[in-house]
């Protein structure tokens, strides 16, 4: 409770970025935004440091105690946005290196430097992509508003795929799911 009392209380980017240093949540991609134009969004996860050599991401042996963590990786550490060169950021509970216009910065090694941070992107990651390719970086209020009131269902990911997949071979869509499918497509 006090690490989100301290971030509404921050007068400043400083005082904002020193409270969440207070490393209180174990689990958050963290949005700031302020009058002076900064922008940043850091992700809290606390992963576990883990033993450099092993591929973390496949089948690990439980008999070697030598792969027990001790700690997380340390704040410092963690993926961070400051101020992208578009002026812009996002979360949609997406993975902290598809947040910005700027492209995604995820290195090819990411998953071995951060095991276990989230790589997969939710659906409303899907559709913002999708308004990326068709319309660009949002660059106007206007623009703005059209992604922020997009109601449209992503055209890839897994409910459109799962969708897709279960109508497969039902034609016609029954009648009673055709309001559902004129939303989604």
């Amino acid at each position: 409770a006090e690490q989100w009392w301290r971030m509404g209380a921050a007068k400043s980017f400083e005082q904002f970025e020193k409270a969440l240093a207070m490393d209180a949540f174990p689990m958050l991609n963290i949005v700031y935004a302020d009058q002076n134009d900064n922008l940043m969004l850091r992700s809290q996860t606390h992963l576990p440091q883990r033993k450099v050599g092993p591929n973390w991401n496949g089948v690990i042996m439980g008999i070697d105690t030598s792969y027990i963590w001790h700690a997380p990786i340390p704040y410092q550490n963690r993926p961070v946005h400051k101020n992208p060169k578009n002026g812009v950021l996002w979360n949609a509970n997406n993975s902290p290196y598809s947040c910005t216009c700027d492209g995604i910065e995820k290195a090819p090694d990411a998953t071995l430097a951060f095991p276990g941070i989230q790589t997969i992107e939710t659906n409303r990651s899907y559709r913002i992509q999708e308004l990326l390719d068709s319309l660009g970086c949002p660059d106007s209020p206007e623009a703005i508003r059209r992604f922020k009131y997009d109601r449209q269902y992503p055209k890839s990911g897994y409910v459109w795929n799962g969708f897709r997949n279960h109508l497969e071979g039902a034609k016609p869509v029954p009648e009673d799911l055709k309001p559902i499918f004129n939303v989604l497509y």
